[in-house]
């Protein structure tokens, strides 16, 4: 596994176990404002080196994709459906090297 699929799937965990967390805590109400508040607006540390931040900046458009359609797909519609979200979440960490970052693109 890569340094960009590892820092992917960090991006795609930390979504996914806030959501969780905002959902036990508005009694499975959406959080609409967790994709916006993850993944705009962000700013690197400015002390990483030029290949670091390239390696972050891009693991984070891949996650906000990915994220992005996970929401559609399962939070955003008439009815939510998270335990298809929660195994589509499962299928994506099983994925393999570079099929995640194939995935992730969409």
């Amino acid at each position: 596994m890569s340094l960009l699929e590892l820092e992917l799937q960090a991006e795609v965990d930390k979504y996914a176990s806030a959501l969780a967390l905002l959902l036990a805590q508005r009694e499975g109400r959406f959080p609409g404002e967790l994709f916006r508040r993850l993944f705009e607006g962000g700013r690197l540390l400015p002390h990483l080196t030029e290949p670091e931040r390239e390696r972050y900046a891009e693991a984070h458009r891949f996650a906000a994709r990915f994220c992005g359609r996970l929401e559609e797909r399962f939070l955003r519609r008439r009815q939510a459906r998270p335990a298809a979200m929660l195994a589509e979440l499962r299928s994506f960490y099983r994925l393999g090297r570079h099929a995640k970052l194939r995935y992730a693109a969409g």
